[in-house]
């Protein structure tokens, strides 16, 4: 079963602020954002994870009809710099996903101790994952596109020059990019676009979460029809990497 897994960001510039304050949604062209800048909560309803990344950030919630109704979601840990650290510090819930409700405003906000800029992360499904063995590889791709800052840049990705024919089942993924925030994964015309923290080196280690079979099938891609990806970067850049694990060809 190919989970529907979806990556959305919030990104604002605060100025210093020592109560909650929103951390708008960053402009998305396939997603819902309301009059108030949040989320629409669409058919991914289910909150598998979440990623608070700021230079001064010092609290990071998530706030809903359904979440408030108990009670609005705090995230920790919480990445503090201008870029993920080594070990990115993500609120994983995959294990035992939080319920939103459909067509609910989902919003970020947070408390800062400077200006800069803030980011908030999450990663939605459709149902609970179920992770998949296999015999699966890692594929390494390349990309070429010089991104814009601050705003989702689709790219390009050039596969292995020695793959096998056939159909490849994608079971996780691993972004590279030296400004990189976050990367997500575009596949056809499936609506769904799985994504992580990324990785400025090949030294830091990424979210395991979404590697080697853990978040289930993501998609499917034929050898001569690669998917692309998005990233969004706090600087203009202009070199990809996309680690994607894979099990096929069929």
């Amino acid at each position: 079963m190919t989970m529907a897994l979806d990556l959305f960001l919030f990104a604002d510039t605060a100025t210093s602020r020592s109560s909650l304050k929103q951390i708008k949604a960053a402009a998305d062209p396939d997603r819902t954002i309301d009059g108030q800048n949040n989320l629409k909560v669409s058919q991914y309803r289910y909150l598998c994870a979440a990623y608070a990344l700021g230079n001064t950030l010092g609290q990071a919630q998530l706030q809903s009809g359904s979440l408030n109704s108990i009670v609005a979601h705090n995230i920790e840990p919480i990445d503090v710099g201008t870029s993920p650290s080594a070990y990115p510090p993500v609120a994983n819930y995959m294990n035992n996903p939080i319920p939103l409700t459909l067509g609910e405003s989902l919003g970020a906000y947070g408390v800062n101790y400077a200006s800069e800029l803030n980011y908030l992360a999450v990663i939605l499904a459709d149902a609970p994952p179920q992770p998949v063995q296999g015999n699966w590889r890692t594929m390494r791709c390349t990309g070429s596109t010089t991104v814009t800052a601050a705003t989702w840049s689709n790219c390009a990705l050039t596969l292995p020059s020695n793959i096998k024919a056939g159909t490849y089942t994608i079971v996780g993924c691993r972004f590279h990019s030296a400004t990189g925030i976050v990367g997500r994964l575009r596949m056809g015309s499936t609506p769904a676009h799985p994504g992580s923290v990324c990785m400025s080196t090949v030294l830091k280690e990424d979210w395991r979460y979404m590697r080697y079979g853990l978040p289930g099938i993501l998609g499917t891609f034929a050898h001569d029809a690669p998917p692309t990806a998005d990233f969004y970067c706090s600087s203009a850049d202009t070199a990809q990497i996309v680690m994607l694990d894979v099990i096929g060809p069929t």
